[in-house]
């Protein structure tokens, strides 16, 4: 059964997934969780438009542009994964537009 409420989180590599309704794993990010299966499908959308396929090695998913997924280490300090993360998050909201059915993590 399909969950009603799906997380979309980031992986230091860029990856992105839908996760459900499931705790966010250490060492991803939480961007935002959308409510309804219309929202659901419209964010997913947005995302696969936004995003550039990769194969990671053990698998094919979609990748934030700008974030080396072969990058040794996550950078201590500032993060420019983070940076470009975050213009991307951007993007995406601006997409999307007011959406009562998305919430953002970040403010």
């Amino acid at each position: 059964m399909k969950s009603d409420r799906q997380k979309l989180i980031v992986w230091a590599s860029g990856l992105i997934e839908f996760i459900g309704d499931k705790p966010v794993p250490d060492g991803a990010i939480h961007v935002c969780t959308a409510l309804g299966q219309d929202a659901i499908e419209f964010l997913f959308d947005q995302v696969r438009e936004q995003s550039v396929l990769h194969d990671f090695g053990d698998a094919v998913g979609l990748r934030v542009p700008e974030i080396d997924a072969d990058r040794p280490h996550v950078e201590v300090g500032v993060d420019l994964a983070v940076e470009q993360l975050i213009i991307w998050e951007d993007y995406l909201r601006d997409l999307v537009g007011n959406d009562d059915e998305i919430e953002w993590t970040r403010a």
